[in-house]
């Protein structure tokens, strides 16, 4: 049947990566969008224009994960030799140190919400807070690879989650909040609500929400298992959260009652494995084919005639 979509795409893709887009993220303030590939290669945009928001840079290697400080200033982006590299946001020039530690790929780097510590994870196992200055601050070992972490909206906890466990912390102590949950596989795009009253995850092609005060499950969602989940995101006002898959499809589901909206989009002919929201609700997505499509929906404030597809 037909079914209308819940996103129109805003017109041509950004072009700028050689490779798979791996990450996105855009700033608190709006103003800037980055994304990086497995190439090495770090690109800035403005995310209104689409235009480019300066040269290139160039990480070295395979970019696995990027995030802005709170302020937007600094760009933060984590490789497949266990670094933390930063650059000023503005001017695209390297700030040092560089934050070297894990032994393995970085899966996730995160700001704390005050700016003044970043969390990394690793598939080495560990999950680490650094210091602006590049220090480390707290180690964990968990034992097995760390897939995602996310940081709470108020910055009073963070969660983790690796092949075996979720856990929450207290971002204050970083000492475990309750009990760790039991879990068998990749435990992937882990996100907060904007109000930070629940968390989300993917596995495999199931979408999951949670209670962040008490760890417990709200609600289960799924997609066609022929199709598996690779990101997913809240929209800038919580009331829906959009994941992606590798079919290139960006699904839309009620955050409150896990019902999916609408019609899927197909956002590439290839996989899509990173989503970024701006503050006024602009999606991002990234794709194999190292294009970024730009939408927008309910949340947005330009309104467009929606896409519709098979469904």
């Amino acid at each position: 049947m037909k079914n209308q979509a819940l996103f129109a795409s805003t017109g041509s893709p950004l072009i700028g990566h050689g490779g798979p887009v791996q990450a996105l993220a855009c700033t608190a303030q709006g103003d800037q969008l980055a994304s990086c590939d497995n190439l090495g290669v770090v690109r800035r945009w403005r995310p209104e224009t689409g235009e480019s928001a300066g040269d290139s840079i160039q990480a070295g290697c395979h970019a696995w994960c990027l995030a802005y400080s709170p302020s937007g200033r600094e760009l933060a982006v984590g490789d497949e030799q266990g670094r933390v590299l930063r650059w000023d946001s503005q001017t695209g020039q390297a700030r040092s140190p560089q934050v070297e530690g894990h032994l393995k790929t970085v899966h996730q780097v995160l700001y704390a919400a005050d700016g003044e510590s970043m969390l990394s994870c690793s598939a080495d196992g560990f999950v680490t807070r650094w210091s602006a200055a590049g220090r480390p601050l707290m180690s964990r070992d968990l034992g097995v690879p760390v897939h995602s972490l996310a940081v709470s909206p108020d910055g009073s906890q963070w969660i983790s989650g690796t092949e075996t466990l979720l856990q929450r912390w207290d971002a204050r102590t970083d000492r475990p909040l309750g009990k760790s949950i039991d879990w068998n596989g990749h435990m992937d795009g882990l996100c907060y609500s904007p109000d930070g009253k629940a968390f989300a995850h993917i596995h495999d092609n199931r979408l999951q929400q949670w209670e962040a005060e008490t760890g417990r499950v709200l609600w289960k969602a799924a997609v066609h298992p022929s199709e598996e989940l690779l990101c997913a995101c809240y929209t800038p006002d919580g009331r829906e959260l959009v994941t992606c898959s590798d079919g290139g499809r960006i699904h839309c589901w009620n955050a409150q009652t896990g019902e999916m909206l609408g019609a899927p989009i197909q956002g590439s002919q290839g996989l899509v494995q990173a989503l970024a929201f701006t503050p006024e609700g602009l999606l991002f997505t990234g794709s194999e084919n190292g294009s970024i499509g730009r939408w927008r929906g309910r949340a947005a404030s330009l309104p467009l005639s929606a896409v519709e597809v098979d469904f």
